[in-house]
């Protein structure tokens, strides 16, 4: 499953601590005056429930812009 958005993006020297709890990134954006900050434990959340299936998740650039998240998990009834 391939996730896209066309926000910011996840600056590369980040992308591992993004799946960290309570992991807040850098962007200028997030942590603009009176903007909406979450917890940083969303996506910490989904990496586990992912590596409970066996699978996994990665965050690259998405194509024109934003953040491109990709879920596999593997099919335990394939033959």
């Amino acid at each position: 499953m391939v996730i896209s958005d066309q926000g910011p993006g996840v600056p590369e020297q980040e992308r591992s601590a993004i799946f960290d709890a309570f992991y807040q990134g850098t962007n200028s954006k997030t942590h603009a005056r009176g903007a909406l900050r979450g917890t940083g434990i969303g996506l910490s959340v989904v990496r586990e429930c992912v590596q409970a299936h066996g699978g996994r998740i990665d965050v690259t650039d998405a194509p024109g812009g934003g953040a491109q998240f990709t879920v596999e998990i593997p099919d335990r009834h394939a033959v």
